[in-house]
């Protein structure tokens, strides 16, 4: 499985990316988003850390907010690092 991290302080920045994994061939993801409100403080090396330590994936993949990719992204990385392990 593969763990997708998402820090942001942008709540509607999510909306492209969440949309683009929707539509991922390879939907054996998981998406783990921390946002932070900016009036209370943010940091997002430490909202990093915590989504590493709650991801359960094999390969993890950071994705900033307002992040696009193409519909066969999660399936060319699995491939790619199941060639890798070879």
């Amino acid at each position: 499985m593969v763990s997708i991290l998402t820090p942001s302080i942008r709540a509607t920045g999510l909306q492209p990316t969440q949309e683009c994994l929707a539509i991922q061939t390879n939907q054996s993801f998981e998406w783990l988003v921390e946002l932070s409100i900016p009036s209370r403080g943010h940091d997002l090396n430490r909202a990093m850390n915590r989504m590493l330590r709650r991801a359960k994936g094999d390969i993890i993949v950071i994705l900033q907010d307002w992040t696009e990719i193409p519909n066969i992204a999660i399936e060319t990385i699995v491939e790619l690092h199941s060639m890798n392990d070879k």
